[in-house]
């Protein structure tokens, strides 16, 4: 297998590769579906979704503005970054209608509780909810990547069935659970040693609902995205 020259966007375009040839292997596997009670769709989407969204955001959208990093692409690819900072500044999902049309509903500043417990049935209400959908086509662009990209990086997500409540079953809907950090300063005042390390308590939750299907198709714009020469071809006249 040849290696990949730019990172950003080879790697996305062959997980999509992937995704699109196994998929239908995947959905026809009775011996697996016997085994776990249900096609493992959701776990084949979301094993290659992470790099196809990580890399670009990391090794692109991250250093933006930056002097170069130790994973930085911007130099293979330097119109491609230029043209990323100007798609993301000031962007809104509905700026872009190939994106926003896949259903997203999004609720913010939500206190943290444990996901592994499952989905409070109070905010599977509120996630279905014409407010929520609301809110996501308003959420700024760059805002809408970094959800996707840190819910994936760090196994914030929920199964839910097709009516967004938390599932045992197969997954009809996706819940990614991005953590908004506390920003005050940690200050350490002992002075005979060494400071013990601190880890920053979590200030809130943001929860970003789609099904798995528009998810699916999500990524398939995706890659057209990073792909497409003038960035252009999906966002709003």
């Amino acid at each position: 297998m040849g290696l990949p020259n730019n990172y950003s966007l080879e790697v996305p375009e062959r997980c999509l590769d992937l995704l699109t040839s196994l998929l239908p292997n995947v959905r026809q596997n009775s011996r697996q579906m016997d085994r776990y009670q249900g096609a493992l769709t959701t776990t084949l989407t979301l094993a290659l979704a992470t790099p196809m969204l990580s890399l670009p955001i990391e090794r692109i959208e991250k250093h933006l503005g930056l002097d170069e990093g130790y994973a930085d692409d911007r130099h293979l690819a330097p119109e491609l970054a230029k043209r990323v900072s100007e798609a993301i500044v000031n962007r809104r999902l509905s700026d872009y209608p190939a994106f926003a049309a896949l259903d997203w509903h999004f609720l913010e500043g939500i206190p943290p509780f444990n996901m592994a417990r499952g989905m409070p049935g109070v905010l599977a209400r509120k996630l279905n909810t014409p407010e929520a959908a609301t809110a996501a086509q308003e959420m700024g662009f760059q805002l809408f990547l970094r959800c996707l990209r840190n819910a994936l990086s760090h196994g914030g997500i929920i199964y839910l069935d097709e009516h967004g409540e938390a599932t045992a079953g197969e997954a009809r809907m996706l819940c990614f659970v991005s953590a908004r950090p506390e920003r005050t300063r940690y200050i350490c005042d002992k002075r005979d040693g060494p400071c013990p390390s601190h880890t920053p308590k979590n200030k809130d939750l943001r929860l970003l609902r789609v099904s798995e299907e528009h998810f699916q198709a999500f990524l398939h714009r995706w890659v057209a995205w990073l792909r497409d020469e003038k960035l252009r071809n999906l966002t709003a006249a």
